[in-house]
């Protein structure tokens, strides 16, 4: 399982953004992944109703809308 580096900022991680677009079509897909994973927290599929679900992404530098202890993710689907 990944490590969470809490508190980073987008200017943490803006060099792996520029970085990742700049080397795209270069990249093999497993090295875009590798890169992808350290931009995001969490994606969460977030059920509106029955016919419904919304997938919610959660980049590093946003706070975490689930933090560890927070009893309101156990309403989603998926809250890892």
């Amino acid at each position: 399982m990944p490590v969470v580096v809490e508190h980073q900022t987008f200017g943490d991680v803006r060099p792996l953004v520029v970085g990742l677009m700049a080397e795209w079509d270069t990249l093999l897909v497993e090295e875009r992944n590798a890169i992808i994973r350290k931009l995001i927290r969490r994606v969460a599929l977030v059920r509106k109703s029955e016919d419904e679900v919304v997938v919610g992404i959660h980049p590093v530098w946003m706070p975490d809308p689930w933090p560890k202890g927070d009893s309101a993710g156990a309403e989603h689907d998926l809250a890892a």
